[in-house]
């Protein structure tokens, strides 16, 4: 069997380590691989995952959302995204015109 010493602190644990070790990393949000951004159903392309990674990258830029901040773009059936974002910068999204700058990148319809 495996033993992990890790198994045993929390994820906050760990980011006061990592804060504590200078990493610059020690409070981004969590960034699970691209495939997790894909519904079932829809296949895993590289047209898909290009579309997704561009359309997170516009989300952060356009929003000016730094490392700390959780946002992903999903892509659900039929080519529909769905932007998902911390509820801290929720109210600020309706400044912006996500939905067709995303179709222009290969989503459809939008659930943002």
């Amino acid at each position: 069997s495996v033993h992990s010493p890790l198994d045993q602190i929390t994820k906050d644990q760990v980011r006061q380590a990592a804060k504590y070790l200078g990493l610059s990393n020690w409070n981004a949000a969590a960034s699970p691989c691209l495939r997790s951004r894909l519904a079932m159903g829809v296949m895993a392309t590289e047209e898909h995952l290009r579309a997704v990674e561009f359309a997170e990258a516009f989300v952060r830029e356009v929003l000016e959302l730094d490392e700390t901040i959780n946002a992903r773009v999903r892509m659900l059936s039929g080519g529909k995204a769905m932007v998902e974002l911390d509820n801290s910068i929720i109210e600020s999204v309706e400044d912006y015109d996500l939905a067709t700058k995303l179709n222009d990148h290969g989503f459809g319809d939008k659930c943002i």
